[in-house]
């Protein structure tokens, strides 16, 4: 198991000015969460020999959980079914 020690704490890492941006661009809770998720992925690998990322690594992992969060969900889609859908606006 990995050095849990060696990983930073999120309040050390909300202090960066990178986690500021991130801060500031998501929101501190939407930051927070995402940067509470990277470190728990950390704590789960199972692997001695990896080492810890360091603090400028975990911040890129938190970015992009929080861009692949940020992309919209809701994507077009052409009903082929032969169904016409009424939306009840007019």
């Amino acid at each position: 198991m990995t050095n849990l020690r060696q990983i930073p704490s999120v309040d050390s890492l909300l202090k960066l000015p990178e986690a500021q941006r991130l801060t500031e661009k998501y929101g501190r809770e939407w930051t927070l969460s995402a940067l509470r998720s990277v470190l728990q992925g950390l704590r789960a690998e199972p692997a001695p020999e990896i080492a810890i990322p360091g603090d400028q690594e975990i911040l890129t992992r938190t970015q992009n959980e929080l861009e692949k969060q940020a992309l919209p969900s809701l994507r077009p889609v052409i009903n082929a079914s032969g169904v016409i859908l009424h939306t009840n606006l007019g």
